[in-house]
């Protein structure tokens, strides 16, 4: 029962920041943090607390992983890009350069 609470205020507040797109929720503060920490008073197991405390840190940082692995691919593809560029721009250098030189003796 708690579980369904907790899905259930989870995709309400998801609804409610307008945001669908998202994949994860940070609820910390939301209501869907307060079900499962309910669920978890209620039961008077502290194992259970702990355990939804660490579920919520591990879905912080599953999305951290998957932030920084988005972010190191887009390094990538722009470092292949830069290397594709690169000797366009040298070759056309000089060119510019001489093209310059009577404006700025």
């Amino acid at each position: 029962m708690w579980q369904t609470i907790e899905y259930k205020a989870a995709a309400i507040e998801q609804f409610r920041k307008g945001d669908l797109r998202r994949r994860v929720i940070d609820d910390v503060q939301s209501e869907a943090a307060n079900a499962a920490e309910m669920m978890a008073a209620a039961s008077g197991n502290p194992l259970i607390l702990m355990q939804v405390k660490l579920s919520s840190d591990l879905r912080k940082l599953e999305a951290l992983y998957s932030q920084h692995q988005r972010s190191q691919f887009a390094f990538l593809a722009a470092r292949r890009r830069n290397a594709v560029d690169l000797p366009v721009h040298e070759r056309t250098l000089p060119s510019i350069c001489s093209a310059l030189k009577p404006a700025f003796p």
